[in-house]
């Protein structure tokens, strides 16, 4: 999943990519919170500042993915989706169920 076919951080040095990371971090991180405090900033304008911010931070990490190994790296996206899953209300039910039957039975 790839956003960015021609991105020029590809191939970049590791103390580049880690200088573009914490700028581009940083710049995401203020612009949500100015998101935040500016009654969730109801501007087309500002939205897309948010949204620019945010591609240029996937922009450098795709590079640093790029760095590592095919198989290696859609493991890693592999372990990430599975992170990130919702959890559904019916699953913790299930999971405390599950949990109680174990510890009583």
């Amino acid at each position: 999943m790839k956003y960015f076919e021609e991105n020029k951080l590809e191939g970049a040095e590791l103390k580049e990519l880690h200088h573009t990371l914490i700028k581009t971090s940083g710049i995401v991180t203020s612009n949500l919170f100015f998101h935040q405090v500016e009654d969730e900033a109801d501007t087309n304008e500002h939205r897309e500042t948010l949204a620019r911010s945010a591609y240029a931070l996937i922009a450098v990490c795709e590079a640093i993915i790029a760095r590592v190994p095919e198989e290696e790296a859609r493991n890693a996206l592999a372990d990430v989706r599975e992170q990130f899953k919702p959890v559904y209300e019916d699953d913790v039910d299930d999971a405390i169920k599950t949990l109680l039957k174990a510890i009583f039975d």
